[in-house]
């Protein structure tokens, strides 16, 4: 009994501290973005077609962090995204 309440405690501990799909990707992008704003966004840009699997919350930051560094790389903005 006392293993499966560990295994199950170590279970709900390592589910809990998982990042969300793409916060790294897109913290790493933010760090980026006033400085190198063209490596943020030829991170972002790498990080494509993986910000479809990511969750709303993080698709929408995506899409800002996008419009950010293109805005910043004075490139002009696609509104097709």
């Amino acid at each position: 009994m006392k293993r499966l309440l560990y295994w199950i405690g170590l279970l709900i501990g390592i589910t809990a501290c998982a990042n969300p799909k793409g916060e790294d990707v897109l913290a790493e992008a933010e760090r980026l973005m006033q400085a190198y704003p063209d490596s943020a966004l030829s991170l972002l840009e790498q990080a494509e077609k993986e910000s479809a699997t990511y969750p709303r919350r993080n698709r929408m930051h995506y899409r800002l962090l996008q419009a950010e560094a293109m805005n910043k790389a004075y490139l002009p903005l696609d509104c097709s995204f």
